[in-house]
């Protein structure tokens, strides 16, 4: 999965392969914990990840959502 950003630490990355399912979403990587945040913002799987570290990607999900959606829908890597 190519990584989108790096906030803090924190990987941002999103799968283009084929088989993705929806919603909509990204991961987050930190410490060896991985969390999925959906495109609009909603937690889907908060895994083991701090709530400072979610509240970060969450953040960056919400300014970022035209652009991430976009990347999702033409599966066009871009680094943000």
């Amino acid at each position: 999965m190519p990584i989108i950003s790096e906030i803090q630490g924190i990987k941002i990355y999103m799968n283009f392969g084929d088989g993705e399912h929806n919603p909509p979403h990204i991961h987050g990587f930190s410490g060896g914990h991985d969390c999925a945040i959906g495109l609009d913002g909603k937690v889907l799987n908060k895994g083991k990840m701090k709530e400072k570290e979610i509240k970060i990607i969450v953040n960056f999900v919400l300014q970022n959502s035209s652009k991430l959606n976009e990347m999702w829908e033409t599966q066009k890597f871009e680094r943000i």
